[in-house]
Formats: structure tokens, C-alpha cells, sequence
């Protein structure tokens, strides 16, 4: 059970205190650059290791979006057809706003990032020789290697290491980092109605994503 062995890491969006930047299509909504994204027809926003239960697709579902905006919480009414106009202009939908570097905070017992030997306050700074000097260039290279063996380049105590690691389908090392990430763990019984819940999160965002692929759009973009 992945949840009993890992935990449950997710980031909280209202910790990203500067907010996002938002690409053209989004901004026509009504998204600002700096906005803190907040709820979701009044769920909490979170990024889910980025995988399908992420903060976009939250959005994309959501009649109505809050975010926080210079101090005070502003009610979005999202376009009907929202996700016809992203995939149409394929700009996508928002990034993190800050250059966050990927430095381990905490290592998860069990994980892969223990069995390979990361430590709190390694700097992990590429991924199979690719440059990765942010958190989000790091989880996008993994994402990109979901289940395969990849290397990993970092930094402990100024010195560059290398280290072999390999990535399961979730693309998850099991680490938090010191900025945002927050992981919830769970007793082994706990663990299995959490472990449903993890699997319908996911089924939900598969759907989320692939009951668009029959609109004119969707159909362009296979």
C-alpha cells in the first residue's frame, strides 16, 4: 500500500505565498500573475506530486475559482469552455512562480530517495545530465521518466554526486522539500481507506483529462 509505505504528498497551493504565473488563456479568465490559487467550488487547491490530481485539472473542473489577491480572496466564475480554449491556444495554464530549487528537507522512510542515500539538505540539481534549477524542472523530468531508472545530480556539502534511482509510475522519490510539500501518513489500517481514496483521486483525473478528447479541440490535440 503506497500510502501506508510513503504517505500522501501533496503541496497545499495557498503555500505558495507569491502566487503563479498564468499564461494568456488564463489571464482572459481572470487569473492574475501573483494570484495565490486558494479553492476550487470551495475545495482546497492542491498539486499532487503533479501527476493527474493536480491543480490544473481542479480548475479545469470548477465552475467557480478563489484566489487569494493582494490580501483579499476573489471569486472567479470559470468559462464554460475553459479547457476547449486551453487546448486550443496550448499555452497551458499556470506555473510556479518561484525559482524554488529542489533541496530535501525530509527523507520518507522506505522510499527510494532512502534507498539511494539522499539526505536532508542535498541540493538535487539534474536528471539523467539535464539541468533541473528548480523543483518544477526537477518533478517535470521525472514525471517524463515515470518507471524507468534515471540518475540523479546533486549536491551534499558542495561537492556534485551522482546517485542511480529507480522511478515507479508515480514518478515519486518519497523526500519533502523545505519549501511547500506536505505529507500526510497514515496507519497501516488507515492506510487502506486513504489508498481508495488516492485510486478514485486518480480515476477522477484521468477522467478529467480524457472526457475532453471528443471535442473538436481534444480530437486536434491527440
Amino acid at each position: 500500500m503506497i500510502v501506508f509505505r510513503w504517505g500522501d504528498s501533496y503541496i497545499p497551493m495557498s503555500k505558495v505565498k507569491s502566487g503563479m504565473e498564468f499564461s494568456e488563456t488564463a489571464e482572459r479568465a481572470g487569473f492574475r500573475d501573483g494570484d495565490v490559487l486558494l479553492y476550487a467550488d470551495g475545495k482546497e487547491i492542491i498539486d499532487r506530486a503533479g501527476i493527474v490530481d493536480n491543480f490544473a485539472a481542479q480548475v479545469i473542473d470548477a465552475q467557480t475559482v478563489t484566489v487569494l489577491r493582494s490580501g483579499q480572496e476573489i471569486n472567479i466564475p470559470m468559462p464554460a469552455d475553459f479547457v476547449q480554449q486551453l487546448m486550443r491556444d496550448k499555452k497551458g495554464f499556470a506555473g510556479y512562480k518561484d525559482d524554488v530549487p529542489t533541496v530535501v528537507e525530509k527523507v520518507q522512510k522506505g522510499s527510494e530517495a532512502e534507498k539511494i542515500g539522499l539526505m536532508k539538505g542535498d541540493s538535487l540539481v539534474g536528471v539523467n545530465s539535464v539541468l533541473t534549477p528548480t523543483f518544477q524542472d526537477f518533478r517535470s523530468e521525472l514525471k517524463k521518466n515515470k518507471g524507468l531508472r534515471i540518475s540523479i545530480d546533486f549536491y551534499r556539502e558542495g561537492v556534485l554526486q551522482t546517485a542511480s534511482a529507480q522511478l515507479d509510475t508515480t514518478a515519486v522519490l518519497g523526500f519533502n522539500i523545505a519549501s511547500y510539500l506536505v505529507t500526510d501518513h497514515y496507519t497501516f489500517f488507515a492506510s487502506f481507506p486513504a489508498g481508495v481514496k488516492y485510486g478514485i483521486r486518480t480515476l477522477k483525473g484521468y477522467v478529467s483529462q480524457f472526457k475532453h478528447i471528443f471535442t473538436k479541440e481534444g480530437a486536434s490535440s491527440l
